[in-house]
């Protein structure tokens, strides 16, 4: 979710938590809260945990090169890790983080909104920032090219930063906010132009932004992953659905259930699904590529804003979960293995 739209409320709910500090998971049998499995669980009807709380408007999540999972913290400006057991520990970042993904030099990098800077941390939590010269950089990925790729929201530029830290800013439009980026299948990168309605492409290679894949003017693409099928599939945050782009051809399909999802964020899970949050209606959705259907969803309870989604390496689906009542920000697991 934007998180400026939520900004004023948020802030008013600020609690300072403890920086460094690690959190168990609460030893509570109420699923929801313990993160352990319910009996007779299965893929099909998946254990939803939670660890955590006071988290603070968690934002991003993915899988770390520790064998563990790792998110920011938007308003207390943290990163966290998280342990398959549910054992979290954050670390002080200096600003609000945003999106974080794990870099080629087996560090994890994360963009800071609140300091137009670009972040990375090492598995044992030690920080280093690296400012740009550019406004409110949001998404970020590896590349093909052993580089790491990000996203400047209120400017329309990406960048590429090295992992010694140099960085390379490139125009997409002024008016494009690019919000998302990821390397394509193709080897090229690609990134969400959220207000101008496409798919935007750069060649890491030549360094040229290649012709931008047209979508509904009404999708407002937000989130990228590579598909089970090795297409790449997108959500329309506006619009209600998820999409995939395969042969230059652009597929959309409207997601079922309570209307206006806002579906922030997908992935791709261990079991060959796409997965996607619902940031407005309290969900979780599944997606099955192959008979191109919608599976059961599942339905959180309405304090919950399921925000970024990631498969862990645990073989479990992990995302982040902002709430308007602080104790329920937390991390959640859907136990598919």
């Amino acid at each position: 979710m934007d998180t400026r739209a939520i900004g004023a409320i948020a802030v008013a709910m600020l609690i300072a938590t403890q920086s460094g500090s690690t959190s168990a998971p609460n030893p509570s049998a109420n699923i929801g809260r313990d993160g352990r499995v319910a009996r007779g669980a299965t893929v099909a009807n998946p254990a939803i945990g939670f660890f955590g709380s006071n988290i603070d408007w968690p934002e991003g999540i993915t899988a770390g090169p520790d064998g563990n999972v790792w998110f920011t913290d938007f308003w207390t400006a943290e990163v966290g890790r998280v342990t398959p057991a549910g054992q979290i520990t954050e670390f002080p970042v200096g600003a609000s983080a945003q999106s974080i993904t794990s870099g080629p030099d087996g560090n994890l990098w994360f963009t800071e909104s609140g300091a137009n800077a670009i972040g990375r941390i090492t598995p044992t939590g030690s920080v280093t920032n690296f400012p740009i010269a550019g406004v409110d950089p949001r998404g970020i990925a590896a590349g093909p090219d052993g580089n790491l790729w990000f996203t400047e929201l209120d400017d329309g530029y990406i960048g590429r930063i090295t992992t010694k830290g140099k960085i390379t800013r490139f125009p997409v439009s002024a008016n494009s906010s690019p919000w998302a980026i990821i390397a394509g299948p193709d080897g090229n990168m690609w990134f969400s132009e959220s207000s101008a309605g496409e798919l935007g492409r750069f060649n890491p290679r030549t360094l040229r932004l290649l012709s931008p894949v047209l979508l509904n003017s009404d999708d407002n693409p937000w989130a990228l992953t590579i598909g089970p099928d090795h297409n790449v599939w997108f959500t329309g945050r506006s619009s209600g659905k998820i999409g995939t782009v395969a042969n230059g051809k652009v597929t959309e399909f409207t997601i079922p259930g309570p209307p206006q999802p806002y579906p922030d964020s997908i992935a791709t899970g261990p079991d060959s699904k796409l997965w996607f949050t619902e940031s407005l209606t309290s969900g979780i959705g599944r997606f099955d590529p192959t008979t191109k259907q919608f599976t059961d969803r599942i339905a959180l309870s309405s304090v919950n804003i399921p925000t970024d989604i990631t498969a862990g390496p645990d073989g479990n689906l992990w995302f982040t979960n902002a709430s308007y009542q602080l104790p329920d920000d937390r991390i959640g697991v859907i136990r598919i293995h």
